[in-house]
């Protein structure tokens, strides 16, 4: 009975590729003992040191060959499988693109088949050498983007796709390209394990303090962003989970999710009147309600049964 799950089937899929001495490759079983042939590194000190009490650089370590090779090396060593095997936190890679050109010390245009058989096969490596909370950056352009998303779905899990990223290469356009001149490239992010992973988009170094002007009574300083979700795809229609009411006191700032004497109700919604949403869910919102502030605007927002005036758009604001 059919399973379910997205597949994607190639010639030679259920094949491995064996590099040749002349550079070539050839399709073998996955099953044959050459396979699971180990090439041993050569271990460089750190560079710039010399000298006969130089430790080898277990923290800088540079491995010049083929990925395969390395990888398999990585996990099979005993000497690197205790430092690198489910420890490694980050792998990004910038594979040949098989964009079907030649270049001066490579040629980047490998038959479809080869191509995906060797990414499924040096991703699977990736995989056993990242953390529980690893992750893996697969930097590619339109040429083969979406067969290696399809790749990455088998292998580590559609759940536990992080992003797709867009990155601009060229804010003109390359201008070799034959019908659109492409000024990005993709850059897939996928975790281990989706629970566990920890990524932090965004460094105080770009942060302006000015755009911070709360400050909590431990000292740290925030601001607050409007909770309710302003694109109107997202309705209590479309989203009825996100459509719940909040209760608040704009005295003391709290936010609850049940009814409480003195708070005021509060549901979101857009400039119009219509009834919008909550970006968060209320387990979202119940689990991080420390982080919700009632605002003075709040409870400007008035109905009146007779006259339905309304002041003010009233929110709910998250700290951030």
């Amino acid at each position: 009975m059919p399973s379910g799950r997205l597949t994607m089937n190639w010639v030679g899929k259920d094949q491995a590729l064996l590099t040749t001495p002349d550079g070539g490759y050839e399709w073998v079983d996955r099953t044959d003992p050459r396979m699971t042939e180990i090439r041993l590194l050569e271990q460089r000190e750190t560079v710039g040191e010399v000298g006969p009490n130089v430790k080898p650089a277990s923290d800088n370590l540079l491995i010049v060959g083929d990925a395969g090779d390395a990888l398999r090396s990585l996990l099979a060593l005993p000497e690197y499988a205790v430092e690198y095997r489910g420890k490694v936190k980050l792998v990004y890679i910038d594979p040949p693109f098989n964009t079907g050109q030649a270049f001066e010390h490579y040629d980047d245009a490998l038959e479809h088949s080869v191509w995906l058989t060797m990414m499924r096969d040096r991703l699977t490596l990736v995989r056993d050498l990242l953390a529980p909370d690893g992750s893996v950056w697969v930097h590619l352009d339109d040429a083969e983007m979406a067969y290696c998303k399809v790749i990455l779905d088998e292998l580590f899990g559609r759940r536990n796709h992080v992003a797709h990223l867009v990155l601009e290469i060229n804010p003109k356009g390359r201008q070799l390209d034959q019908h659109y001149a492409a000024s990005h490239d993709h850059l897939m992010v996928y975790a281990r394990n989706i629970d566990r992973v920890q990524i932090r988009a965004a460094t105080a170094a770009g942060v302006r303090p000015e755009d911070f002007p709360l400050r909590e009574p431990d000292g740290r300083k925030y601001r607050t962003l409007p909770l309710r979700n302003t694109n109107k795809k997202f309705n209590p229609k479309t989203r009825p989970n996100l459509s719940y009411p909040m209760f608040g006191d704009a005295d003391s700032g709290e936010v609850v999710l049940e009814p409480q004497d003195g708070y005021v109700r509060i549901m979101p919604v857009f400039g119009d009147g219509s009834n919008a949403v909550w970006r968060w869910g209320k387990p979202k919102a119940t689990v991080q309600h420390d982080e919700l502030v009632c605002l003075e605007s709040m409870v400007d927002w008035v109905t009146d049964m007779t006259s339905s005036r309304k002041t003010t758009i009233p929110r709910v604001e998250p700290r951030n």
